[in-house]
C-alpha cells in the first residue's frame, strides 16, 4: 500500500458512487477500481477521499472500503499490520483488515461534524487504499476478511 485516505460520516452523505446505501442491509462494501476512477467519487466525497479517486501515481489501483456502524459504537478498519495484502490467484486480492472501535465522538474538534456524526442514524467509515500491484491487471474478487478487536 502506498497511501490511504479514510473519514467516518453519516450514512447519508454519499462518498462513494454505488457503494453502501443509507439504511441498507450491508455492513460491508469493497471495490478495486483503476487508478483514476472519477466515476466513483459520491457527490458529498471530501477533497481527500474525492482527490485520491481522481488522481493517483502510475501502475496504481485503489481499494474502496465502507464498514457501517452506529453513532453509540463507531467503526474504523485499516489494513493489518503483518501481511494485509495477499494476492490468491493473478486475479483475486485477499485484504486482511483490522476492525477497531473509532472512539468517542467527542474527540471530533468541529462542533457542527460532531453533532451530525451523534445524531446520524447510521456512519459510514470510507477508506481509499492507493496500492501498487505486482501484476498488471486489477483483481477480479476482492475477499475481506475482518479482524475484530473490541
Amino acid at each position: 500500500m502506498d497511501r490511504g485516505r479514510a473519514r467516518l460520516h453519516p450514512a447519508t452523505d454519499r462518498y462513494v458512487a454505488n457503494g453502501l446505501q443509507p439504511n441498507g442491509d450491508d455492513r460491508l462494501f469493497v471495490a478495486a477500481v483503476p487508478d483514476e476512477a472519477p466515476s466513483r467519487v459520491g457527490p458529498d466525497a471530501t477533497d481527500s477521499i474525492a482527490e485520491a479517486l481522481q488522481y493517483a501515481g502510475n501502475d496504481q489501483f485503489h481499494l474502496v472500503v465502507q464498514l457501517r456502524s452506529t453513532p453509540d459504537g463507531p467503526m474504523e478498519l485499516w489494513p493489518a499490520v503483518r501481511d494485509p495484502f495477499e494476492w490468491t490467484t493473478q486475479s483475486a486480492l485477499r485484504v486482511t483488515v483490522d476492525v477497531e472501535p473509532w472512539g468517542s465522538l467527542d474527540r471530533v474538534d468541529d462542533e457542527d461534524r460532531r453533532k451530525r456524526l451523534a445524531t446520524a442514524n447510521e456512519l459510514v467509515w470510507t477508506a481509499v487504499w492507493s496500492l501498487t500491484p505486482n501484476v498488471e491487471d486489477l483483481p477480479d474478487d476482492v475477499e475481506l476478511v475482518l479482524d475484530s478487536r473490541h
